[in-house]
């Protein structure tokens, strides 16, 4: 159930928002309205005055070995001969780097209650600065470090550099990433001010005209060879390739023996079982050289904030009390440096609740259309940016979508929790897979998937889309697949979840391998932070006992490059996959 967060004095200002809360949630929050107004105000920073928050002096005491030896003379006189070592561990990690605070090391946490819209000084009791942190009370993470220069406020200056460093990153992923909204490299790298740029340009496309455009070129056969490497993107963008293969036929598999016809008719394409919808046309079309993860929280010294670009529209997440009291700062960094068209706050994420913040989707700057086209791997999906999972779409798969490929080839492929086909698209369309079978239990996804599977002139007997829960499909399944992909949602969102959770993905696991074929390939993902790297092998040691299978990883790894993981925290980083090969 839905409910209407507002008055009738300001419904216009809801309407334009369109922000909803869920009634659960309500309960569990502390910080409501009075946050909203820092969605247009911009927050002031004022160096003098910005409070110090204190660590405490947590003494842990060792007992140095090597100079206590037992002594009977001094057996009975009551001296301890241990020499006491004293470390204030506090100081340790964040010398370390580890940006965290938590709630039970800060000594004048009271002191600070009154006012929790604020940034603060970390200092130790010795008057040793560590930098400036955002500061929620009432969360087990108190602070969070985003810079160690105390002098400098946090205003929109700042916010602008640090993306700029982010789109030096990302540009360096891309073709065109480096000429596009007034950034290029030199730019990027120098001090100037940002909005004295020269706008190099590049030459936008109607979403209309591109999408008759791809539409036209669907007809002509596109093949793209499966690259056996880990290259996050195409040298070659796919939406200038669609717009050019009218003509001919752009890409040919060197390794593939099966002959595809070359001309296809749009109209047996609408009668078959993969039909679009009405609408299907009238939606933009994304220039893929610029969709990707552009802040993703700590890998980007940014704790609490996810910032999803999709070529003019940006996909904005808070997930701290901190970042969402400096969303004015940051939109207008954003507006500043790339010209968006629109942008929304996807603050949806239940990661919040620790924060006592509400759950709501909020769009905050211009207009963002129901539904876009994006394009990944030369292949094309409809995504809603609305109503979707996370931000929006899950960047962090796109090279292990692209690995997956070169082991598909004439398999049958079984994705689980598909979502809107992104991996069993790409395998059918790239890998050239002999059957794809997508289960998602969410009717809207897979009405997407079915969209995606027609604009990628994908035929209904090379794949199909089953709306169901796992559990029932396993049920109902009476044949062996050749690669199975796991993809679930978070199944350990908190620590009291940990052991319920690990279960969970066990119970998971030892279903999907009685359906393998011998030498078959599992694909498993893990998206918590809780678990560590060996958390996640003894889960699959764990998946196969008495099973009588013989197991290996052939292929493990992390989230695309687009998606950094800060030094400090690599070993609890929320993305982990592994491909396991299994024979009897």
């Amino acid at each position: 159930m839905l409910i209407l967060r507002g008055t009738k004095k300001n419904h216009n200002n809801y309407l334009k928002c369109r922000y909803f809360s869920k009634v659960k949630y309500i309960k569990n929050t502390k910080f409501k309205e009075e946050l909203y107004k820092y969605h247009h105000e911009q927050y002031i920073d004022d160096v003098s005055i910005r409070p110090i928050l204190y660590l405490k002096e947590e003494i842990k005491k060792e007992k140095d070995k090597d100079e206590h030896k037992y002594n009977h003379e001094y057996k009975y006189s009551g001296v301890d001969k241990y020499k006491e070592k004293e470390k204030n561990m506090h100081d340790r990690r964040l010398k370390r780097n580890v940006p965290l605070v938590y709630s039970n090391e800060v000594s004048n946490l009271e002191e600070l209650k009154n006012n929790p819209f604020t940034l603060v000084n970390v200092k130790n009791n010795n008057g040793e600065s560590f930098g400036i942190a955002t500061f929620n009370p009432y969360s087990l993470i108190t602070a969070r470090i985003i810079s160690q220069n105390t002098l400098f406020p946090i205003n929109i200056n700042f916010f602008i550099e640090k993306i700029k460093a982010c789109l030096l990153w990302r540009s360096k992923l891309t073709k065109g990433g480096k000429n596009r909204n007034m950034i290029s490299l030199s730019e990027l790298s120098s001090d100037d001010n940002p909005s004295s740029s020269a706008s190099t340009g590049m030459p936008m496309y109607s979403s209309t005209s591109a999408t008759t455009e791809m539409l036209k070129c669907s007809s002509s056969s596109t093949h793209t060879s499966a690259s056996t490497g880990m290259s996050m993107y195409s040298s070659t963008s796919a939406t200038t390739e669609m717009l050019k293969c009218s003509s001919s036929n752009t890409h040919t598999s060197a390794s593939s023996n099966v002959s595809t016809s070359a001309h296809t008719n749009t109209s047996s394409m609408l009668s078959s079982d993969i039909s679009p919808s009405a609408h299907v046309h009238a939606h933009p079309m994304l220039d893929n050289q610029f969709c990707y993860r552009l802040i993703n929280s700590e890998g980007d010294n940014l704790p609490g904030l996810i910032i999803d670009r999709f070529d003019e529209y940006i996909s904005v997440q808070h997930l701290t009390v901190g970042c969402e009291m400096l969303a004015c700062n940051i939109n207008d960094a954003l507006i500043e440096l790339l010209k968006p068209k629109g942008i929304i706050f996807r603050n949806d994420n239940k990661e919040r609740l620790n924060e006592k913040l509400e759950i709501y989707k909020k769009v905050v700057y211009g207009k963002i259309p129901e539904q876009v086209i994006l394009i990944e791997n030369d292949c094309f999906f409809l995504i809603d940016l609305i109503n979707s999972p996370g931000t929006g779409w899950f960047f962090n798969r796109k090279c292990l979508r692209n690995l997956l490929c070169t082991y598909a080839y004439q398999k049958n492929i079984l994705d689980l929790f598909s979502y809107v086909g992104s991996f069993g698209i790409q395998c059918a369309k790239n890998g050239k897979a002999k059957s794809v079978k997508c289960v998602e239990k969410d009717k809207k996804f897979v009405q997407l998937a079915k969209n995606a599977a027609y604009l990628n002139n994908i035929k209904n007997n090379n794949i199909e889309f089953i709306c169901c829960d796992y559990l029932q499909f396993f049920k109902n399944c009476n044949e062996l697949f050749d690669i199975i992909v796991l993809d679930p949602p978070n199944l350990i969102p908190k620590s009291k979840f940990i052991e319920s959770g690990k279960k969970r993905y066990i119970d998971l696991i030892n279903v999907a391998q009685k359906y393998i074929t011998s030498n078959g390939l599992l694909l498993i993902i893990f998206t918590t932070k809780l678990c560590s790297y060996h958390d996640y092998i003894n889960i699959i040691n764990e998946s196969f006992v008495g099973t009588n299978r013989s197991v290996k990883i052939v292929g493990q790894g992390r989230a695309s490059p687009d998606n950094p993981v800060h030094i400090s925290l690599y070993l609890f980083a929320d993305f982990y996959w592994f491909i396991l090969q299994i024979s009897f």
